[in-house]
């Protein structure tokens, strides 16, 4: 069954017909079953928030822009577009376009489980895909959230021209996949999760200009209420658990990525070009008591076979907490097979202030990009970098979609 929106439709009983659309896409999926399509027609709509949605596995229920035509576009207030409490979702081919009024903090594009957080089930396997986030102004808020999601995809979308304080906030949310998105213009993170999340792999991304900011940043401070699951007193808890960020280029961050409060997360063939601030960071996490409790420090994580090329006169040391005394378990992190070129100073290359070891690092060797002034961060026949990689089971494709060798190349291509 197709249901269809256009701008000239109402919201009549009935509506939803190619000749009678609906005006909104909350009429129109009122009235959706498993398996109906919500066709939005290309045109300019009001801020919307739609809730209660659930098609099934076999007949999942889709909104999106209809096939053939310019992707409709939603503008206007904060959130421009809210959904909550969805099962079995696609949310396809849209385009959110805002800019708020200075002192607004509310995210632009929002997916999250109606802050039912004991219920693992509210909001779950839902796919975004082809969706564009652009000129969002979202003062303190990130542009994008997903909170209290399972079971979730984001797909070849766009969060770009921002100013805001992250682009994708990932806050108690399981079993996901961020995967072929571009990301740009943040003064925070680029992408940041925390709140209890686990098992999310974020993948053959493009990250840009994050502005002094986090490219990937594997922890954030959030008010106790919004971890997914609940908060258990007396235990260690964990802010952010098994995330893996494979094969993503991080143009221009202020650090590519953070460790902050992660448990067992894996970096891994990141190509991360001229940070402008510190090659890594490293800090504890809420390790202490928050709200009455107690969570684990940044502990065994890996940052394997990624390749970071940088000017030594933009950087400073490997951060670990402000005070630089290092955490309890600090040393169960290790760093294996990396490459280091400072293009400035090549014999100033491997990271300093770090007292992690590396095990078979390349430092001081240029990659051999085909044209990094041109932004082509290929490598060369006869690069360094090239199948002299750590081989990793959890590596599928590279950011042009090759399998990778083995034993893979370091960085983000193969």
């Amino acid at each position: 069954m197709f249901l269809h929106v256009a701008p000239g439709g109402t919201d009549a009983a009935g509506c939803g017909t190619e000749e009678a659309p609906c005006s909104t896409v909350a009429a129109a999926v009122s009235a959706a079953t498993p398996g109906t399509a919500v066709r939005i027609h290309a045109g300019t709509y009001e801020p919307e928030q739609i809730s209660d949605v659930a098609g099934t596995a076999e007949a999942p229920i889709w909104i999106g822009g209809a096939p053939g035509e310019e992707r409709p576009v939603f503008a206007g207030g904060t959130p421009i577009l809210h959904f909550s409490r969805l099962r079995h979702v696609v949310v396809h081919d849209l385009e959110i376009a805002h800019i708020a009024p200075s002192g607004e903090d509310i995210p632009a594009f929002i997916v999250d489980d109606g802050e039912v957080y004991a219920d693992p089930t509210a909001t779950q396997f839902v796919a975004v895909e082809r969706v564009s986030v652009r000129d969002v102004d979202t003062y303190n808020a990130a542009a994008v959230r997903l909170a209290g999601v399972h079971d979730f995809w984001l797909l070849d979308s766009e969060i770009v021209a921002l100013d805001t304080s992250d682009g994708l906030e990932i806050i108690g949310s399981h079993r996901g996949v961020v995967a072929g998105n571009a990301v740009n213009g943040t003064s925070g993170a680029a992408v940041v999760l925390g709140g209890g999340s686990s098992d999310v792999e974020i993948r053959n991304n493009r990250i840009f200009d994050t502005i002094g900011g986090y490219g990937v940043r594997l922890g954030t401070i959030v008010s106790p209420e919004e971890f997914r699951p609940p908060l258990v007193p007396g235990v260690d808890n964990i802010e952010v658990q098994d995330v893996r960020v494979l094969g993503n280029l991080i143009v221009a961050p202020g650090v590519g990525v953070s460790f902050n409060g992660c448990v067992g997360c894996l970096v891994a063939n990141n190509t991360i070009v001229f940070p402008n601030h510190s090659l890594l960071s490293y800090f504890r996490g809420m390790a202490d008591e928050l709200g009455g409790y107690v969570f684990r420090t940044t502990e065994d994580n890996r940052f394997v076979n990624n390749i970071t090329y940088y000017r030594r006169s933009d950087v400073g040391a490997v951060e670990f907490i402000p005070s630089s005394t290092p955490f309890p378990t600090l040393m169960t992190n290790s760093l294996q097979t990396n490459l280091w070129y400072a293009v400035d100073d090549p014999k100033a290359s491997s990271p300093v202030g770090s007292p992690l070891t590396e095990e078979g690092s390349i430092a001081g060797i240029d990659p051999g990009f085909v044209d990094v002034a041109g932004g082509d961060v290929h490598l060369k026949p006869d690069s360094p970098a090239v199948s002299s990689g750590t081989p990793l089971a959890a590596l599928s494709t590279d950011l042009d979609g090759a399998c990778f060798d083995d034993p893979p190349s370091r960085g983000a291509l193969q």
